[in-house]
């Protein structure tokens, strides 16, 4: 399926789970973080649009949970990390990969019924073009999910980018400022929380039932 070898699968495993060891020394749990992002984000009307493919830690533990997803990015090099990911944990065939733009998604309009995106928006650089683009292509009947981190998660990533000699992105799109903006064009906000995460479910206009 993908051009990826035995050798390339097992130390790209290797250096993620040193890389999750890493984080938990600085209180962020990766697998927690994601398990209680799909708990609150279920269930998801198919078809099924990922925001931000990353490295796949989110990706791959959604796709146990659904039939299909298409995961879009910018980035091949992440994305080939999710593919290793992927095979490793028996989901590849769930998942179609997409290289694209946020700000512009290559869909029609209501091409999905639910799109999703974990710790994606503290790197986009006009997040509100994004939810536009969200909110296009998963039409009035449509459910969004958008997680990222909260001042527990910031912190720690901070500090483990700080020891290594970097600085981790907060970005400039709060929830706050994602929930108003479905809020007024009539989509219902649910606010929820997991570990070092907030959490974002919106339900379209014409799926609303509250």
């Amino acid at each position: 399926m993908f051009n990826i070898t035995s050798r390339e699968i097992e130390e790209t495993l290797a250096k993620l789970e040193a890389r999750n060891v890493r984080l938990r020394e600085f209180g962020f749990d990766a697998l927690r973080s994601v398990q209680d992002v799909v708990q609150a984000a279920l269930p998801l009307s198919l078809p099924l649009l990922e925001i931000g493919t990353g490295k796949g830690r989110f990706l791959t533990e959604l796709a146990r949970h659904v039939e299909q997803v298409v995961s879009l990015d910018q980035d091949a090099a992440e994305q080939r990390i999710a593919q290793i990911q992927a095979i490793a944990r028996g989901v590849a065939r769930k998942i179609h990969f997409v290289r694209a733009d946020a700000r512009h998604l290559p869909f029609p309009d209501q091409a999905f019924g639910s799109v999703i995106s974990m710790n994606t928006f503290h790197h986009v650089t006009d997040p509100l073009q994004v939810l536009q683009e969200m909110v296009r292509v998963v039409g009035s009947n449509g459910k969004i999910v958008i997680s990222d981190f909260n001042e527990e998660g910031f912190d720690a990533l901070a500090r483990l980018h700080r020891s290594e000699g970097r600085e981790h992105p907060r970005g400039n799109a709060p929830l706050s400022l994602l929930a108003e903006f479905l809020r007024v064009r009539g989509w219902h906000v649910e606010r929820r929380s997991g570990h070092c995460q907030d959490i974002l479910v919106a339900y379209g206009p014409a799926g609303c039932t509250m």
